[in-house]
């Protein structure tokens, strides 16, 4: 075998290959489709003679002692393969399969020709190549040599150069030291992205094609000629700009390839001989576009003469730092092709492109410009799908072609000046800031003198002056006292223009004072009492403050009589100061703003309408005075009527008190930081409305939070803007956290470092504007003219703080752009603490940051040496100086102590290399306090280290949690678990033991409350059963044969055993510990423990013939039950294999023991054989069952009850459904880690403060979640139970189940707003943390929701090694144990080489495969990058869901007008609608089309069509599209409101109706009536095209609002022309149209039946007399409920013999109603289920109905559809998993109209397509087939209409009657709750006076107040069952009046109908009225129309129509005939 080297750049390829053997991203391919006849021979012997010229496409590379070689093979015939397709979207996927499979480099050369045969004369030619032995030029070369050779044009005789002798010559080291000089230090490019970077990239990429106009392309190449460069380099020069400005930077790199052909000889090679040139792009000093492309001229020109030097080898002397998030030197790349196509790759056949199905991104971004034969530039931007949405990359091409134009028509532009948001985004942000209201000229003294006027008796502020005792203001009494306060002011000076400080308490005195200095004209300065004095005085100083205001200023004014009038004020103006407050100072010194009245007052007015304030509202006063927040608190209330709770400063500080004052006080209202919010929750939080602000709000908290109260919205604002600015409300599970949208008055603008507006999802500063700017910076007028600017013709605050718009116009925030940060809640310039660090004289340099929500100060010592212990002498004296000096919260946590500061290139000090401070092993600071001696020997033992320190971490020691409850009790006092975790290190947590003893501790851990512990029993007293054994005897009473509580010990003993001492030590064993000789019998029913006295224990003695014997004896003894109640659950046998080798099996049942206990007894059974004497065991099983039963468990009940409470099961989808009882398989799937695995997850979970169980149990619950579509999950684990160290020896069943609730995923449609895994890892923490501390369940008094997984990290033997066994060696066994708990349990195991983790699962219910697939997902997420959100899928399984939803391709259809006209053609005297024939059906359409032109419709508009069920319909709709306009139905049931709405909103230009439906439509709409059409006249027709609207159709609107949905031409045509195929629909075909034409449905009736040629029969007097016109009915499309209702009476229905097809859609189809309809018609009717929205164009997916068990689907897309099913974060759910269904393809409408932020909300980007949420929850089946599992939201469909309740409820609550409003669907009946006085009669017509009739509630129930859930939610399931209306009951009087009545009371479930009761406000509707006249038949004999019910609805009514009936039928009957029918009826 012949070998060669590889080039620079085939090494790097192949190691790419060898690291990632599946990635096909470096495949180069082209594909033709071929039509004509193909030679296929001739095409063989072409590639093979081409392959036989090229030995690169014959070369191979095979491994050689490690390095890669290059092997070419000889020449060889090239085989094409062949394969057959049965479609074009078949061929696809063949070519797709092709382009996308990876190549082994070493088995063959990686060369692949594949021919895809479509017909006879029509192929597919797909060529692959690896791009290690070919570039794109090489492909040219290819496909020129394979035509010439395929033509018979003879190839050169001359071989052309070969790739193996070029590499051999090449020499590229003359220019390396040239561009190491250029690249070195080179920035990566950080482009904004949608998602977080993923730890690994991959190389799924989406593609986006735009073009660049001949126009802007010509004024490209003039740009390019007159600055002397090339388009290319002009085009490269706007990629930069563009690059730039989104993402901030001036310096980073762009790839552009490069031929690497720079000879003619060359030209002919095929190899891979292009690279990779690096352009370093140089942006810095803001140059102009002309200055740019002087830079990129020169850089591209530089390149260009230096590039003889192959990128690998660059990388490798750079010493680039190899990292696999991304691609090293560049991330983006640039090219324009210029070198064409080959124009004929096989001569004689007619060749066109074939998509490739392939883009992979090889880079973040990448940007390939084609020149096209018009002038014009082909771009294709191929884009990350990790990090970059569709639509992000759409618009970054759009701003391209932007930027571009602005650079050519001005290059004097500065860069930062050129034009690069489109016009939409400019429309968007405008609209986003349109915020104006009138703004009153009033102040606070004027707002709340007004409340003060309105009810001077009301109370306003109520205050804790100590826990417990408060105190009460009125209205009037505040004013007074305040007006007291303000003329005692001006007395002393205050004014209008002064200040005065107020330093007060917390109590009603403080808003006193506030309101007095206001009334005063003075402004107030807030001075904290607990400042320190130096930073007062300062302020005070600096402020100018005349007065100041204290408590003791205040006394007398609050103790003294109350005058009987408020004193009259001056008060203050709107432009005077309201307060001036200090915020942190960058240079050192706080600064002071200045707030006016003006801003105050907006802010408050904003807030009312915000939050809705009413007088009822009590807020608590909670904040600080020193934070701007406060005055929310203090002021919303008081200037809206309500009322202020202050709370006190104790109280402020103590979550459960504050929580109690809340509840005590009923305070509704409540603002924190999220800090705050903690604390708050942390207590029995009642639902209050919740704003949450002053720091960046994390995602876990916000869903925890808005789980807890009834509304909470996140503010943001800084205190230069007056408090908030914007604000968002948060949903009930949000996904993400945004800051939200501007306030009223308020404009918000998103800027770069130039000031220019950034485009939107671009990071930026933000600008903030409007009423709430402040007037500046107290003295500060340079400083003030820095932050307070000009932007876009206003004044705006520059707040420093990075955001970015987000899409539905809220914005993100992403950080700082300075030195500032929020810490709990505190805004903090760490400049003014550095500048008070350095003032001390031992610190020569310091910079303070932010570490883990910790200040931590780094300082350069003036002295060396000093410093260096960071909780040291010096430490703690320089922490004291800043205390004295700042507020508490400025006071660095740590001191860290550095030689020199990291400093950035320029000077800087480089913040990002400050070390992170870690406890770690160090090897100073021994323990010096006699705490921290006892914790370090407490570490010592429990961890077996030695020499341990103060600074050592429990957990960096190896510490786990259940280590950690072996150091908690061995404490002296009794010390939480949780502390251990927070305070890990020796001196933390003997600082903790100091504290407490302090504090009064005795050392005595009885004291901690635990009683002391469990004691011995007194002797002779019975050992009782702890309640968890009573739980598994009843288990095992249960099942008296199940062995899945056994618990084993297997050991294989070697050498020389005395089976005698083994015997004795057997009974020693047992004689120590009573829990091994307990049986436990029944007696009265219940369960006894009896302990029987020790004595010899039998040891069953087996032989074994070998291995296998002795393993399946030992599986046959750990697999059999236990009889509790004869003898002690304990089993020892020992089976012989020869003399010196046994092994031992020991079987326990749990109730006798549990994990540590076989360790303790595997240990003690060691210890006895080798005969130790052991000590005798501290406490019994007994004496712990019995503390158990004794201690008091009301906390545990409350805590584990309210953690519990609503917890849902887990519902795993199986592959078998649950049996009862349970059948329970065994089955067990296992996997491993490596111990660098391990290690790595232990490190990653230390960083957080979790052990590697709860890093485990994370990912289990991502994984659970992922499969289970659910965020709420339970999983149980056990403890030890050991808490004390005498139990530590204890044998018996202390392990403790705890149930571990967290919310793993959260909530969100964004990668970016889901937690990362390290975030829901906390999470976890925090949760099993917390149940650590309640440990002890008590099962027995909880509803405790049954737990169906569990998961366990065995580590109570971790680092323990059992006593041997003397002169043996003992190792495991083979246990052969084959019981399951559970449906599903996760059990790992650790050792120094591997975890071990195993599934074990009830094969029952799964299968195998779906095990392996979790535990697939499982190891995935567990080897993920913690800092990114778990994946769940991997690549192989998107591209199979992809391929699952997507469905048949369908070829281009003519438009349905085009269709119809065919039809017309194909039969004009065929019968199309009714008796009208096509030609007539033609000739109405044609001369209202005429009538519609006369009167202006065209083109672009839209014509409201309201006609009856008549030939006319049909006519005017298609009518309306010959105009050239789109049809808006309007239904004659509709009311009046709701018809000038759908007019009004979508701009109707014209209403064709006829003359007796005019009536209901609004005055001044247009109207044309069918009664004007001229006969004959018929103009023609207006061409359609795709883009063009076809109909708009009305839905109902969540909001209240219906929404309009727009279908375009395109739509309907894809839709119509596969139904018409599907359905087989043809001129024999009759057709009912059902559907009114306010229903898309009706356009699935109406268009394919007419496109078919096909007869259309109406139902003139609506859909309700269906069952009366069925005579020669084919096909029938029904509402489901529709055909619920007629399956139930199914044989009394006259059926014609031709229906062949029914179709069905609208909601569930039930599983019985398809049996019955089976045996009835068998396979004779075909029964599809179809299923789509409105938005989606009538249907997307379809299903056969065939009668097989389960559940009917909805079956998989239809053509032209693709279908995925989306986790809440928006990507691909797992199959089998639960997510929202989106819907894709041609049949996706254009949107809402007039609706751009809702269709941008329900009609987004995914999967590389544009898809419609549709909000439906579903998943994939196994079959490959959809299951509809209900909606994500309030929406119902009832009797076939979707319906938003919402809507009806915001009708009803615009009634003045009604105070609360709720609408529920009750199966196929409309609820209406309400509170109030309301009329119900009244209330139906009010509702029916805007709404349509089907949604119109009829049945109604009126309440005191709605029931509402714990976060504060309308409880709907609580809703009592309402009462239909009912008339005053008059009983039946006539034989026919006592039928109807019977009737009525059967069908509608009423208990006694009267003569006057309605059959619509008893609850009937049309589906019911089928089934009342259909039992009236029966009864009757009648032929009753079922028209007859609407006519007549009472009961009094129908009965007379009955008589008539019966009357008019008698008069011909004969007087026999008349008889017999009388006594039927009697």
């Amino acid at each position: 075998m012949k070998t060669g080297p590889l080039s620079r750049g085939q090494e790097r390829l192949w190691f790419l290959n060898q690291l990632d053997p599946d990635d096909p991203s470096y495949n180069t391919v082209y594909a033709y489709r071929l039509r004509g006849e193909l030679d296929i021979p001739a095409l063989e012997a072409a590639f093979s003679a081409v392959t036989a010229r090229h030995g690169a496409l014959r070369t191979r590379f095979v491994q050689v002692d490690g390095r890669p070689a290059a092997v070419v093979d000889p020449p060889a015939p090239v085989t094409i393969e062949q394969v057959a397709a049965g479609s074009e979207d078949e061929a696809r996927r063949i070519v797709r399969a092709r382009t996308n499979t990876a190549f082994d480099l070493a088995e063959r050369p990686p060369f692949r020709v594949t021919l895809v045969r479509l017909g006879p004369a029509d192929h597919v030619l797909c060529v692959v190549l690896h791009h290690i032995n070919g570039d794109g030029w090489s492909l040219n070369v290819l496909r020129t040599e394979v035509a010439d050779h395929y033509a018979g044009r003879a190839l050169p005789e001359r071989l052309p150069p070969q790739y193996g002798d070029h590499v051999l010559a090449r020499d590229d080291s003359a220019d390396l030291d040239w561009w190491v000089s250029r690249l070195a230090g080179a920035p990566v490019l950080e482009l904004p992205a949608d998602r977080v970077r993923p730890a690994r990239r991959g190389t799924e990429g989406g593609e986006v094609r735009f073009r660049i106009p001949p126009e802007l392309a010509a004024k490209v190449a003039e740009s390019a000629r007159q600055a002397r460069c090339t388009p290319y380099m002009v085009l490269l020069a706007a990629y930069q700009a563009l690059l730039s400005r989104h993402s901030g930077q001036a310096d980073f790199c762009v790839g552009t390839p490069s031929a690497g052909r720079d000879s003619t000889e060359l030209e002919q090679m095929i190899g891979y001989l292009s690279t990779t040139m690096v352009l370093r792009c140089d942006l810095s000093g803001s140059p102009t576009f002309a200055e740019l492309l002087r830079r990129t001229r020169r850089a591209v020109l530089d390149a260009l003469t230096h590039r003889d030097v192959s990128f690998e080898r660059l990388i490798g002397v750079l010493g680039v730092e190899r990292d696999p998030s991304r691609t090293p030197l560049f991330q983006t790349m640039f090219a324009l092709h210029t070198h064409g196509d080959v124009a004929d790759p096989v001569p004689g056949l007619d060749a066109g492109p074939f998509p490739l199905g392939w883009h992979p991104a090889r880079v973040d971004l990448s940007l390939d410009l084609y020149a096209e034969d018009d002038g014009g530039v082909l771009g294709v931007a191929i884009y990350s799908e990790e990090l970059f949405d569709h639509e992000t990359a759409e618009l970054l091409t759009e701003r391209y072609l932007v930027l571009l134009a602005s650079a050519v028509a001005d290059p004097s532009l500065p860069v930062g000046r050129l034009d690069l948001l489109t016009g939409r985004e400019r429309a968007r942000l405008a609209a986003w800031n349109d915020t104006a209201a009138e703004l009153p000229p009033l102040t606070l003294v004027d707002l709340v003198l007004d409340q003060v006027a309105a009810a001077p008796g009301a109370v306003a502020v109520v205050s804790e002056d100590t826990p417990g005792i408060r105190r009460e203001l009125t209205y009037r009494e505040l004013a007074v006292r305040a007006g007291g306060l303000a003329a005692r002011l001006r007395d002393q000076g205050a004014g209008p223009g002064s200040v005065v400080a107020v330093r007060m308490s917390r109590g009603p005195a403080m808003i006193v004072a506030l309101l007095g200095v206001a009334m005063s004209g003075a402004a107030y300065l807030p001075v904290d009492p607990d400042y320190p004095e130096a930073r007062v005085e300062y302020m005070i100083e600096h402020s100018g403050a005349a007065l100041i205001v204290t408590d003791a200023d205040l006394d007398d004014l609050l103790s003294g009589e109350l005058p009987t009038g408020v004193a009259p004020v001056g008060g203050p103006s709107p432009d005077d100061t309201a307060y001036v407050l200090y915020t942190s100072g960058s240079t050192g010194r706080p600064k002071g703003v200045v707030v006016p009245h003006r801003a105050l007052t907006n802010f408050l007015l904003a807030m009312r309408v915000l939050v809705g304030s009413q007088p009822s509202d009590v807020w608590l006063a909670l904040t600080s005075l020193s934070f701007d927040i406060s005055a929310l608190e203090l002021y919303l209330p008081l200037v809206t009527g309500g009322r202020v709770v202050v709370a006190g400063a104790e109280t402020a500080r103590d979550g459960a008190a504050l929580a109690r004052l809340i509840a005590g006080t009923g305070v509704t209202h409540v603002q924190a930081t999220p800090s705050g919010w903690r604390v708050l929750l942390a207590g029995d939080l009642p639902p209050v409305v919740a704003l949450a602000g002053g720091e960046p709000l994390p995602l876990a908290l916000a869903a925890e939070l808005r789980a807890r109260v009834r509304r909470l919205v996140n503010m943001y604002g800084p205190t230069e803007t007056t408090i908030w600015s914007t604000a968002w409300e948060v949903p009930e599970r949000p996904e993400r956290v945004s800051i939200g949208s501007p306030i009223v008055n308020t404009t918000v603008h998103v800027v770069d470092a130039d000031g220019a507006t950034v485009p939107i999802g671009v990071p930026g500063e933000l600008l903030i504007g409007g009423a709430g700017v402040a007037d500046g910076y107290l003295g500060r007028p340079d400083l003030t003219a820095e932050r307070f600017v000009r932007h876009g013709g206003e004044r705006v605050y520059r707040t420093g703080d990075v955001v970015r718009w987000s899409a539905d116009g809220t914005l993100e925030f992403i950080g700082r752009t300075d030195n500032q940060v929020k810490l709990r809640g505190h805004r903090i310039e760490l400049g003014e603490i550095e500048a008070v660090l350095e003032a001390h004289p031992a610190v020569r340099q310091a910079v303070v940051a932010v570490r883990d929500d910790l200040l931590v100060a780094f300082v350069v010592p003036d002295v060396p040496g000093i410093l260096d212990v960071p909780d040291g002498s010096d430490a703690l004296d320089l922490r004291r100086h800043v205390a004295g000096q700042l507020p508490g919260y400025m006071v660095p946590a740590t001191v860290v102590a550095l030689d020199a500061l990291p400093l950035t290139p320029n000077g800087k000090v480089d913040r990002k290399a400050l070390p992170h401070p870690q406890v770690a092993r160090s090897a100073g600071v021994p323990p010096r306090t006699d705490a921290e001696r006892l914790v370090a020997g407490v570490f010592a033992e429990v961890l077996g280290a030695a020499d341990v320190r103060a600074d050592d971490d429990f957990f960096a020691l190896g510490g786990h949690s259940l280590l950690a409850t072996m150091v908690t009790a061995r404490l002296p006092v009794r010390i939480p678990v949780r502390e251990l975790f927070t305070r890990s290190t020796v001196a933390a947590l003997a600082e903790l033991l100091d504290q407490t003893a302090a504090a009064g501790g005795t050392g005595d851990r009885a004291a901690a409350g635990d009683g002391g512990g469990p004691r011995p029993r007194p002797a002779g007293e019975p050992a009782p059963l702890s309640p968890g054994q009573e739980r598994l005897w009843f288990l095992h009473r249960l099942d008296p044969d199940d062995a899945s509580y056994n618990m084993w010990l297997v050991r294989r003993l070697r050498g020389p055993l005395d089976a005698e001492a083994l015997e004795r030590a057997v009974a020693a064993l047992v004689a120590r510990h009573e829990s091994l000789r307990t049986r436990f019998p029944e007696a009265d029913g219940a369960p006894v423990a009896v302990v029987e006295p020790p004595g010899p224990v039998p040891v069953e003695a087996l032989q074994a013939a070998d291995v296998a014997h002795a393993e399946a004896l030992v599986a046959k003894r750990t697999n059999a039950p236990f009889d509790l109640a004869s003898r002690p659950p304990l089993r020892v046998t020992l089976i012989r294999l020869s003399p010196d080798d046994h092994v031992l099996c020991v079987v326990l049942h749990h109730i006798a023991g549990d994990g540590w206990s076989l360790n303790v007894m595997l240990d003690e059974l060691g210890r006895l054989y080798s005969g130790e004497r052991l000590d005798p065991v501290p406490l019994q099983f007994g004496d712990i069952a019995r503390w158990q039963r004794a201690r008091n468990q009301d906390e545990l009940v409350a805590y584990w009850g309210e953690r519990l409470a609503g917890a849902p099961r887990l519902d795993l989808p199986t592959d078998r459904p649950h049996t009862s009882p349970p059948a329970r398989k065994g089955g067990f799937h296992t996997f491993r880690l490596p111990a660098e695995d391990v290690a790595r997850l232990a490190a990653q979970g230390r960083e957080r403060g979790a052990t590697l169980f709860m890093t485990l149990l994370t990912a289990y619950q991502a994984v659970l979640a992922a499969q289970s579509g659910q965020s709420d999950i339970t999983i149980a684990t056990v403890a030890s139970g050991r808490d004390w160290v005498e139990a530590e020896k204890t044998v018996g069943y202390l392990a403790d189940v705890l149930l571990i609730r967290a919310d793993p995923s959260a909530t969100g449609p964004a990668a970016t707003d889901r937690p990362s895994l390290g975030e829901s890892l906390e999470r976890t923490r925090d949760a099993v943390l917390s149940a650590f501390e309640h440990q002890g369940i008590p099962f027995e008094r909880l509803r405790v929701p049954a737990f169906e997984t569990m998961a366990i990290l065995h580590n109570q033997d971790t680092g323990t090694t059992p006593a041997a066994f003397s002169g043996l060696v003992a190792e495991p066994f083979a246990h052969g144990f084959a019981q399951v708990k559970f449906d599903l349990m996760l059990e790992a195991w650790q050792d120094e080489r591997e975890l071990l983790v195993v599934l074990s699962y009830d094969a029952a219910l799964f299968d195998h495969g779906t095990i392996e697939a979790m535990a697939a997902r499982l190891e995935g997420v567990l080897r993920q990058d913690f800092a990114a959100p778990p994946r769940l899928t991997t690549a192989a399984d998107e591209a199979r869901l992809l391929e699952l939803g997507r469905g048949p391709d369908v070829a281009a259809e003519p438009y349905v007008p085009e269709l119809v006209a065919l039809a017309v053609r194909a039969g004009r005297d065929s019968c199309a609608v009714d008796d009208l024939t096509y030609g007539e059906l033609d000739a109405r359409a044609g001369e209202l089309a005429a009538l519609l032109q006369t009167r202006g419709a065209g083109p672009g508009d839209v014509v409201g069509v309201r006609l009856g069920r008549t030939p006319d319909s049909i006519a005017a709709l298609l009518a309306v599209w010959r105009t050239g306009a789109a049809y808006l139905p309007l239904d004659p049931g509709l009311p009046g409101e709701r018809l000038a709405f759908m007019l009004g909103d979508s701009a109707a230009a014209l209403v064709l109706t006829s003359g007796d439906l005019a009536g209901e439509l609004p005055p001044g709409v247009p109207v044309a009536y069918t009664s004007q059409a001229v006969s004959g006249s018929a103009p023609e027709p207006v061409p359609v095209t795709g883009d063009a609207a076809a109909y708009v159709i009305y839905t109902s609107g969540s909001t209240g609002t219906p929404k309009g949905v727009v279908v375009e031409h395109r739509n309907l045509a894809a839709r119509v022309a596969w139904m018409v195929r599907e359905y087989g629909l043809g001129p024999g075909d009759l057709v009912v149209q059902f559907a009114s034409l306010g229903f898309d449905t009706h356009a699935e009736e109406i268009y394919p039946t007419l496109a078919a040629g096909a007869r259309l029969a109406l139902l003139p007097d609506g859909a309700v007399t269906l069952t009366d016109h069925l005579d020669g009915v084919t096909v029938l499309d029904l509402p489901t409920a529709y055909w619920h209702h007629l399956v139930d009476q199914i044989d009394s229905i006259a059926w014609p013999p031709e229906l062949r097809l029914v179709i069905l859609g609208g909601e569930q189809v039930h599983e019985a109603a398809v049996r019955r309809w089976r045996a009835r018609f068998g396979d004779r009717v075909r029964l599809v289920n179809t299923y789509g929205p409105t938005e989606a164009t009538i249907i997307a997916t379809i299903a056969e109905l065939d009668g097989s068990p389960g559940r009917p689907p909805i079956g998989r897309p239809i053509g032209g559809t693709r279908v995925h099913i989306l986790d809440a974060a928006g990507r691909l759910a797992p199959r089998g998993a639960a997510g929202e269904l989106c819907v894709g393809g041609a049949g996706v409408a254009r949107g809402y109209l007039g609706r751009t932020e809702l269709t941008a909300e329900r009609f987004v980007d995914s999967c590389g397509e544009r898809v419609y949420r549709t909000g439906d929850r579903a998943r994939w089946r196994p079959d490959g087939q959809l299951e509809f599992l209900g909606r994500l939201d309030a929406q119902v469909k009832v009797r076939g209409f979707r319906i938003e309740p919402g809507e009806i409820e915001a009708r009803l609550l615009a009634h003045p009657e009604v105070g609360e409003a709720a609408v529920v669907a009750i199966g196929d009946t409309l609820a209406g709750y309400v509170t109030g006085s309301a009329d119900f009669t009244e209330l139906a017509e009010f509702a029916g006076a805007a709404l349509p009739p089907y949604m119109v509630p009829t049945a109604w129930a009126r309440l005191d107040r709605l029931p509402l859930t714990r976060s504060g939610k309308i409880d709907r399931a609580a809703l009592p069952t309402p009462q239909a209306h009912r008339e005053e009951y008059v009983a039946p009087g006539t034989d026919a009046e006592e039928l109807v009545a019977e009737v009525f009371g059967e069908i509608l479930g009423v208990e006694k109908a009267g003569v006057h009761d309605d059959f619509f406000s008893l609850g009937g509707h049309s589906l019911l009225a089928v089934r009342i006249v259909a039992r009236l038949r029966d009864a009757t004999g009648l032929e009753l129309p079922i028209r007859t019910l609407f006519t007549h609805p009472t009961v009094g009514g129908l009965a007379r129509a009955v008589e008539e009936l019966l009357i008019a039928e008698l008069d011909q009957m004969s007087d026999e005939e008349a008889e017999r029918l009388a006594k039927e009826l009697r």
